[in-house]
């Protein structure tokens, strides 16, 4: 199992701990992309973004709505999990900004911690989306 797995996991069972506290209503753990079937791809999805066409790249990992027992209950929240080196794709980075511009939480996270200060309020989602060792 790759880091980023494993960190997925992690923060899964933290959504779940907060599920249920009902500070997080449901979350999902999404895959993307495309599988080929003969000749052909099939898509998982189709995602629609201002200016932009019908694509399969892009989706967060993990995405949901937190809960009543939360300040903003049935707030959508999309994450993208990344290694502390890992880089989020220019898709992904147009899909977390698209979401975060209509009132949903977008952010790369690092960690569970990461999640529940982006969640709860004591981190900035549009903070510097580089990787750490990336930042001046």
């Amino acid at each position: 199992m790759t880091f980023e797995a494993e960190l997925q996991s992690q923060i899964l069972e933290y959504l779940a701990h907060e599920m249920a506290r009902g500070r997080v209503g449901w979350f999902c753990r999404v895959n993307g992309g495309a599988v080929k079937v003969g000749a052909d791809y099939v898509r998982f999805y189709e995602l629609h973004l201002p200016g932009h066409s019908g694509r399969s790249k892009g989706k967060a990992d993990i995405e949901g709505c937190l809960g009543n027992g939360s300040a903003f209950p049935g707030r959508y929240f999309a994450l993208e999990v990344k290694s502390a080196t890992g880089r989020a794709t220019l898709e992904q980075r147009e899909f977390l900004a698209a979401v975060r511009e209509v009132g949903g939480i977008g952010a790369t996270v690092r960690s569970f911690e990461d999640v529940r200060s982006v969640l709860f309020g004591e981190m900035d989602p549009e903070r510097d989306q580089t990787p750490y060792g990336d930042r001046q």
